[in-house]
C-alpha cells in the first residue's frame, strides 16, 4: 500500500506526524512500514521518496487512528520527540524526557501544514514553565510525560491537526459513526474489565 495515496485519498498532505502514526505501528506485531526508498519517475527528475506499508499494517494503522483517544494522542507525540536519558549518575535505568529543543521541534512539525501563524516563539516558552532542572547539568531544562500532557493543554492548536487527520481517517475508512459506535463498546469493555469482569464474557465485544 502505498501511503502516498492513503494521505492523498484522505485529502490531507503527506505530514510528519502522519507518518509517526505509521511508524508507531511498525514498532508493534504489524510490520513492514518502509519509508526508505526513493526513485525517479524520470531520468532528470528530483528523487521522490517511495513510502509502503504491507496491507496488515495498513489495517492496523486505520484501526489504531480509527480507536485513538486522547491517551493514546499523548503517549503517541511524546514517544515521537522524547529521547532515553539516564538523568541520574546514580540511576542506571534510562527514562523518556523531553529537551527544549524536543519541545520546539513538536512544534514546528504539528504546525508545518497550517495555514494560520501560530505564536511559535510563544509556545515554545511555556517549555520553562513545565519542565524541571536537569540534576546532572543544571543549565539544560527537562519535561517527562506528565509534565508534556500539561503542555499540550496549555496550547491545544498543537493537537488539532493531528484530531483532523484523526476524523478524515474515519470519515473515509468505515465513517465516523461506525468508530463512534467502537469507542463506546471499547470504553465499555475496558471499565467492565476495571472491576475485574473478564472482558471475554462482556457483552460489548470489540
Amino acid at each position: 500500500v502505498y501511503i502516498e495515496y492513503l494521505f492523498h485519498y484522505i485529502e490531507e498532505p503527506m505530514s510528519t506526524y502522519g507518518k509517526w502514526l505509521f511508524s508507531a505501528v511498525n514498532e508493534s506485531p504489524a510490520p513492514d512500514v518502509d519509508f526508505g526508498e526513493t526513485y525517479h519517475s524520470a531520468p532528470s527528475s528530483i528523487p521522490t521518496q517511495i513510502c509502503t506499508c504491507s496491507f496488515s499494517a495498513f489495517v492496523h494503522t486505520v484501526c489504531f487512528i480509527g480507536m485513538m483517544g486522547k491517551k493514546e494522542q499523548d503517549h503517541l507525540l511524546f514517544s515521537a520527540v522524547a529521547e532515553s536519558r539516564s538523568i541520574d549518575n546514580n540511576q542506571k535505568e534510562l527514562v523518556k524526557v523531553l529537551t527544549e529543543a524536543r519541545w520546539e521541534a513538536l512544534i514546528l512539525s504539528m504546525t508545518e501544514h497550517e495555514p494560520i501563524k501560530y505564536p511559535i516563539p510563544m509556545t515554545v516558552h511555556k517549555f520553562w514553565q513545565h519542565s524541571h532542572t536537569n540534576p546532572s547539568n543544571t543549565r539544560e531544562r527537562l519535561a517527562f510525560f506528565d509534565d508534556f500532557v500539561r503542555l499540550l493543554e496549555t496550547s491545544p492548536f498543537l493537537v488539532f491537526p493531528l484530531d483532523r487527520l484523526q476524523q478524515k481517517f474515519q470519515s473515509k475508512f468505515l465513517g465516523c459513526p461506525f468508530w463512534a459506535n467502537k469507542r463506546t463498546r471499547g470504553g465499555a469493555c475496558r471499565r467492565s474489565a476495571g472491576r475485574n469482569i473478564d472482558p471475554r464474557n462482556c457483552r460489548y465485544r470489540c
